[in-house]
């Protein structure tokens, strides 16, 4: 099997107070660990932890078979174009490009869910880089900044959107959506040979994940969910969930 880097980035505004992987943190992780197979985790963040992701076993009553884990300590970057960042959301959108455009690999929001990890390796391989994209917002398609994988380092669609959408052309009164979606997906009609769209990750909808997809962004943010909790929802993920925790004991 390939080497593959898998990404995570994971940034404080306050460096003194550690916020934990919460379960839907960790299902996402767990997911991309069994499914995707990777061989290392390159963790991006601005605080250095024994292990990151030991809470995890415990939240997910799984133990897991981590692949090895490196952390990179980097710092937070207030400006961009002589801009002030405003949101931390948004650097982190900047550091995920950073990180797959100087290794390789592919980054993944912690949200986002891996359901056939084979496919998106043979995608990868065939392609220089891989995104989805999403529908949801506006009328209009947007690159989503939860999922970006590239064959190789240096690849030109990271460095593209680096430069031409944030470099150039960030402005801090702009929507978050402008430098992370719109000018990302027109600068892939521009230059529509530096990447590969994946349908069905990230513009699924309603979320109907049983179709094959490699992946499936599911946008929930909550960070008070418990396993007992997502294990009875009656949505994708709670299904999805249910799938991927089908040997943990104690299931509902």
């Amino acid at each position: 099997m390939d080497e593959l880097i898998l990404h995570y980035v994971r940034l404080y505004v306050n460096q003194t107070f550690e916020v934990p992987l919460e379960f839907l943190h960790c299902l996402g992780v767990y997911s991309a660990v069994i499914n995707l197979k990777p061989t290392v985790i390159y963790l991006h963040t601005t605080r250095s932890t024994p292990f990151p992701f030991e809470n995890c076993d415990k939240l997910l009553n799984v133990t897991i078979d981590w692949p090895p884990i490196k952390t990179f300590i980097v710092a937070l970057q207030p400006t961009m174009n002589g801009q002030y960042v405003r949101q931390i959301s948004h650097e982190a959108d900047i550091r995920k490009l950073k990180a797959v455009e100087e290794y390789g690999g592919i980054v993944l929001d912690f949200d986002v869910l891996i359901i056939n990890g084979s496919s998106l390796r043979y995608s990868l391989r065939s392609s220089e880089c891989l995104i989805c994209y999403e529908d949801q917002y506006f009328l209009e398609i947007l690159v989503n900044g939860g999922f970006l994988g590239c064959h190789k380092k240096h690849a030109r669609f990271p460095q593209l959107v680096l430069e031409e959408s944030y470099e150039k052309d960030y402005a801090t009164g702009t929507d978050w959506l402008y430098n992370s979606g719109v000018v990302p997906w027109e600068l892939l009609q521009r230059h529509n040979d530096t990447a590969t769209v994946l349908d069905g990750p990230c513009n699924h909808g309603a979320g109907n994940w049983s179709q094959g997809y490699g992946s499936d962004h599911s946008y929930t943010h909550n960070d008070l969910a418990t396993r007992e909790q997502v294990l009875t929802w009656q949505n994708a993920l709670g299904e999805i969930a249910r799938w991927l925790l089908a040997s943990s004991s104690n299931l509902p």
